[in-house]
């Protein structure tokens, strides 16, 4: 059991890796958005150069307003999860719960969702089911264990 609830613990660091890296992109985008000057890589591209116009979309969506505020909780509820993990409390069910809880209801609010998924590719939309599988499954591991 501790090798499946240490491998949760990895999904965990990936997953708040992954919402980190997505909230910043978010920041990025809204920075331009404001008539800043972006950042550009080598061939002098743009972030808004590299993404598919419904990602951008749905960036905007998950930073601002109370939608941002969310994001930002779960993010720092993915980070407070992994905390409770290495002192081993229960209470990272709870923070993962709730990270991967707020996550997936601003995704199912989000008005574009249709648009959105019409407009990615079957690998992105199979990376996406097996990354919230996986993550399922690492939530109940961890139920699994603190509550057995």
């Amino acid at each position: 059991m501790e090798i499946l609830v240490g491998i949760s613990g990895l999904l965990i660091a990936l997953y708040a890796l992954y919402s980190g890296l997505g909230l910043w992109m978010s920041a990025q985008v809204q920075y331009i958005e404001q008539g800043n000057e972006p950042m550009r890589d080598e061939d002098g591209l743009t972030i808004l150069d590299h993404m598919p116009k419904a990602h951008i979309e749905i960036m905007k969506h998950y930073y601002l307003g109370v939608r941002g505020f969310l994001s930002r909780l779960s993010f720092i509820s993915l980070l407070a999860a992994l905390a409770a993990l290495l002192v081993s409390s229960k209470f990272v069910v709870f923070l993962f719960g709730i990270g991967l809880g707020i996550d997936c209801l601003l995704f199912l609010t989000y008005e574009n969702r249709a648009k959105f998924l019409s407009e990615t590719s079957p690998a992105e939309r199979h990376f996406d089911a097996m990354q919230y599988a996986l993550l399922l499954a690492a939530f109940l591991v961890l139920a699994f264990d603190n509550f057995n």
